[in-house]
């Protein structure tokens, strides 16, 4: 934990401390915009790699700005949940 994170931690009340806790703590994934896509991209084409579905996205939003780690985790997810690669 960041200093930053622990003092504002010991600023807190028990009962703010204990709701934050106790709340959900993601951070909205940057990909999940582009979920419905991904998905239909994977059902249609399941041997596509997490390469070409990161240059497609890049295609169709160009000021999209997301790195090829990011795209190739939340693609091995979303095969988990969704599609067998074939």
């Amino acid at each position: 934990m960041s200093r930053s994170t622990i003092y504002k931690y010991l600023q807190m009340t028990f009962e703010e401390t204990k709701k934050l806790l106790e709340g959900p703590h993601r951070k909205p994934r940057k990909l999940a915009s582009y979920r419905d896509w991904i998905i239909a991209w994977l059902e249609e084409y399941p041997h596509l790699s997490a390469a070409k579905i990161r240059d497609w996205l890049l295609k169709r939003y160009p000021d999209l700005v997301i790195g090829e780690s990011t795209v190739r985790t939340y693609v091995k997810e979303m095969r988990e949940i969704h599609i067998t690669k074939l």
